[in-house]
């Protein structure tokens, strides 16, 4: 669901719910700072159609109802609501992290960066108002189960905070994640109304693997969307493929992003290969701050977009912003992309690929010409959330796609190229 003002500005912290015609809610979620919300049907395991399925909204004391709901496969559902812009700049971080013995090279770690994390993604606007929250988990039997420091806006407290935990404890593997989780979920004072909320949970064992607890697990995820918070579970060393479903199902529930650190990072013991398509190593540090800033970025009521300085680490992408020589008007500005790989995929001058896409800003209709036959090239938010695909793309055959239903931003066309992604940067700007 997206929903944004009628001068294309993203509706933040809306609660959106998925009903069925009992009137039941299926699923509860919030908009993010881009004005989506994803609700899931499919973790109910029922038999409905769409026609038995219809969205609520609560907005500022107001319920809209949307029928003929349809399923992400046959786009996004749309929602423009008569509201004038509200700048929510409360954005809500909570660490939760495993204190167990095998933890300690991630514990010193978060303990020498988080200062320098929090210093970088607030550069994106001192508007914003951080809130900060910590909870170290061990397990039943350690000295403690788990530790919590509530929410402040003095960084310097919570630093101090982490600063005095140590690892320790633990040895049986399992430990009491789903406790941890419960602490931080519902008995942290998140802010009522924020721009975001997010929970990053540091990890390197699964909870207790028990049908109470699997049942606890999804509870947990549902509370989590009710409140509109996001987890970003960060697996370490130690880490199986088993805890890895889990967690990748926590992000995507949740809105969240599953990471993972990898054997180049040197922190902690040997870590398995995370099961994706591709992946660009980066340090644990730029990682989060690029989490941050893409789950706390937007623009203001002018319209103005924040400048992110953001890497994107599966692109390799070198991009050139220059006048188009395909007689476009003078005023359209071209953005066109060059990618040089050799056999080794590394950046080189055996093969050259271009590709242009304009005007870059746009204010809707955004013009494609691949320099090379793509199967399928994809639309999306910062965060890599999927918001459209285009299929059998030919090349040098200029086609057109419409971006003026998304909210005022920043997005990326994406396609696969000899296994690598192809990535580009483009601006959407309502007038």
């Amino acid at each position: 669901m997206q929903l944004n003002t009628r001068s294309g500005l993203p509706i933040v912290d809306a609660i959106v719910r998925l009903m069925a015609r009992k009137d039941e809610a299926l699923f509860t979620a919030r908009t993010d700072n881009t004005g989506k919300a994803e609700l899931w049907l499919a973790t109910q395991g029922e038999e409905l159609t769409r026609s038995d399925l219809f969205m609520e909204v609560d907005y500022m004391g107001k319920t809209e109802t949307i029928r003929n709901v349809k399923p992400f496969s046959n786009g996004l559902n749309h929602l423009m609501i008569d509201a004038s812009c509200q700048e929510v700049n409360a954005v809500d971080i909570a660490f939760v992290v495993d204190a167990t013995g095998s933890m300690g090279d991630e514990l010193m770690y978060l303990q020498a960066e988080m200062n320098d994390v929090i210093f970088k993604a607030k550069q994106i606007s001192d508007k914003l108002d951080f809130h900060f929250a910590n909870v170290f988990y061990r397990d039943m039997g350690d000295e403690y189960a788990t530790r919590k420091m509530d929410f402040t806006r003095v960084l310097s407290e919570s630093v101090e905070f982490v600063d005095g935990q140590s690892a320790g404890g633990g040895g049986d593997y399992e430990e009491a994640v789903e406790l941890a989780l419960d602490t931080a979920i519902n008995n942290l004072s998140w802010t009522a109304s924020a721009r975001s909320r997010i929970l990053f949970l540091i990890l390197d064992a699964p909870p207790h693997n028990n049908e109470v607890n699997r049942k606890k697990m999804e509870t947990l995820m549902r509370q989590a969307t009710d409140k509109g918070i996001r987890i970003v579970p960060v697996g370490a060393s130690g880490i199986n493929k088993a805890t890895e479903y889990l967690m990748r199902t926590l992000a995507i529930g949740t809105n969240g992003t599953y990471t993972f650190l990898t054997n180049h990072s040197g922190i902690g013991n040997a870590h398995i290969e995370p099961s994706t398509d591709e992946y660009k190593v980066e340090t644990f540090n730029d990682l989060m701050v690029r989490v941050l800033k893409s789950y706390t970025y937007m623009p203001d009521c002018e319209q103005n977009i924040p400048e992110l300085n953001l890497n994107y680490p599966d692109s390799m992408v070198i991009v050139e912003n220059q006048v188009d020589s395909l007689g476009l008007d003078s005023l359209d500005v071209a953005n066109v992309d060059s990618l040089r790989m050799d056999s080794l995929n590394n950046v080189n001058t055996i093969t050259e690929i271009e590709w242009s896409y304009f005007p870059n800003p746009t204010a809707g209709i955004l013009n494609i010409k691949p320099g090379t036959d793509i199967d399928e090239l994809f639309i999306t938010d910062l965060s890599g959330k999927l918001l459209q695909s285009v299929t059998r793309l030919e090349k040098d055959r200029i086609i057109q796609v419409d971006l003026s239903a998304y909210t005022t931003g920043i997005y990326l066309i994406r396609y696969m190229h000899e296994g690598h992604w192809i990535t580009g940067k483009v601006v959407l700007q309502h007038s």
